[in-house]
């Protein structure tokens, strides 16, 4: 996905400029589970930094954004933000159980419960309520998630976030890393066009549309062949 290959190229930014971190700014309702496993595959197997923050105000975590939040090496929200309602759906919004089967639907919570305690239990985070998460759609705001361990701070802005971050320690697979991010100059990554287009026809409500469009096309062609 574009989300996927902006990560990809972040990183890569990163280490071509010997960045102490990939900071990524989260405000997201969700997406494709697959694109999620390959984000986080990216976040554990990275010798840079990954550090999450969920701004401004309002914001939240939702769904695959509290994977993404809980995998990084670095987790902060800011105040009046929210993280959880993780429960698996179907491309069309509803429960996998009422578009497969019962075993289906609860084959597919029980692995995305299982990927959400590893990613706890990797990044020493709660493991018990990103399990609720996934399986009751648990969702707290930043006041709760720092007190039961989902996030590591709470930060008022990018700055802050940065001069929070100064100090801490990180395992990488390179081995551990102290961050010195209090006086670092942020520099924004360049997104190239194809990555554009690929965002913006991930965007759900632009995925509806083309799948009206084609569905539109198909019956028309049935109803007046030629």
């Amino acid at each position: 996905s574009g989300t996927v290959s902006m990560i990809e190229a972040g990183i890569a930014k990163a280490k071509e400029n010997g960045s102490e971190g990939l900071l990524i700014l989260l405000d997201t309702p969700g997406g494709m589970l697959d694109a999620t496993r390959d984000i986080v595959k990216l976040f554990f197997n990275t010798d840079v930094p990954i550090l999450v923050y969920v701004p401004p105000s309002g914001a939240h975590a939702g769904s695959a954004g509290t994977f993404l939040t809980m995998a990084a090496h670095v987790a902060a929200m800011a105040p009046g933000t929210n993280i959880g309602a993780a429960h698996p759906v179907s491309a069309t919004g509803s429960d996998p159980e009422k578009d497969g089967s019962k075993h289906l639907g609860k084959k597919i919570e029980n692995d995305t419960s299982a990927f959400i305690e590893t990613i706890a239990r990797q990044r020493n985070r709660n493991a018990e309520w990103g399990r609720k998460a996934v399986l009751e759609s648990a969702a707290i705001g930043e006041g709760e998630a720092l007190k039961i361990n989902v996030i590591d701070f709470v930060a008022k802005d990018v700055p802050d976030l940065l001069k929070q971050s100064d100090g801490r320690k990180v395992k990488l697979t390179s081995g551990e890393k102290v961050l010195k991010t209090a006086d670092a100059t942020r520099i924004p990554l360049e997104v190239g066009f194809g990555t554009k287009v690929k965002n913006a026809l991930a965007n759900p409500a632009v995925m509806f549309v083309l799948l009206l469009v084609a569905g539109m096309g198909i019956y028309m062609e049935m109803s007046h062949p030629g």
